[in-house]
């Protein structure tokens, strides 16, 4: 785990400041007696909290050391050299460097009106110029305003969900408990492709607890529920097809579950044999 941790520091500091990596720490802290399961906590929750926003894209395109590498790749020497970034967010990813309290209405209102992809705001920037440079600068100086923005909220919000659901899982098996963490690789991409995966990942998390709150009484373990959770976390992985499936695999669980008919989760993980 510490070795996660020395390598996460650096990049939250860089993301945001010294109160941001404590808190980083304050939440690793509850899983630092259980090296698997806190390694796999702390590697995926260095990720999330360092997610990919406006901000951190400004960030990283007015870096001195980009406009160096460029130059050195195409070998332009002393030349001019004109770079243009073309950047297409859309209206979450707009509204989400701004703060809550003024935005959250617009989002919601954004969700009904929206709710199988958002608008798009394409543009092209010429970086190499003052007045593209500034524009991109001064957006990454809104860093600022990360901790108290829409998207902070969000993230923080189903974070601390994942978090808790791996502490709730850890009372009952350090397998589960790891698998449950694992979910966290079910969190990325950007824009519609990055929602459709976040409402898997609260699937599969809602999932895994329903299925062992289920399991556990019995006295037998949680060994199915840790199976039906890496199962759908390995079909959310495979890509398009394997998400569909992941989904039928919840819903038909989720069923099993609420009819009390447990003894049929494993058949559920057993694939079907051809004669």
């Amino acid at each position: 785990m510490r070795p996660v941790v020395d390598h996460a520091l650096p990049r939250l500091l860089d993301y945001q400041d010294a109160p941001y990596a404590r808190r980083y720490l304050a939440r690793l802290a509850p899983f630092a007696a259980h090296e698997r399961v806190g390694a796999i906590v702390a590697r995926h929750l260095a990720t999330w909290m360092t997610y990919e926003d406006a901000i951190r894209v400004a960030q990283a395109k007015t870096r001195a050391a980009r406009f160096a590498r460029i130059r050195a790749e195409t070998r332009a020497g002393d030349a001019v050299i004109e770079v243009t970034d073309y950047l297409k967010p859309d209206l979450d990813e707009i509204w989400g460097i701004l703060p809550d309290r003024l935005v959250a209405p617009f989002a919601r209102w954004a969700e009904r009106r929206w709710p199988h992809g958002r608008p798009t705001l394409g543009q092209h920037v010429r970086t190499t110029t003052v007045s593209g440079y500034l524009r991109v600068w001064l957006l990454a100086r809104l860093r600022v305003l990360r901790p108290i923005s829409w998207r902070a909220r969000v993230e923080n919000e189903r974070i601390d969900r994942w978090l808790a659901g791996v502490a709730r899982a850890l009372a009952w098996d350090e397998g589960l408990a790891s698998e449950v963490a694992q979910l966290a690789r079910l969190v990325k991409g950007y824009g519609d492709v990055r929602r459709r995966l976040l409402a898997l990942f609260d699937t599969g998390l809602d999932l895994a607890l329903r299925a062992a709150d289920a399991e556990a009484p019995r006295g037998a373990g949680v060994g199915v529920t840790t199976a039906l959770t890496a199962r759908f976390r390995t079909l959310v992985l495979e890509g398009p097809d394997g998400e569909t499936r992941a989904a039928a695999l919840a819903k038909q669980a989720g069923a099993h579950i609420t009819a009390g008919n447990l003894d049929t989760l494993q058949a559920l993980l057993t694939p079907p044999t051809i004669a």
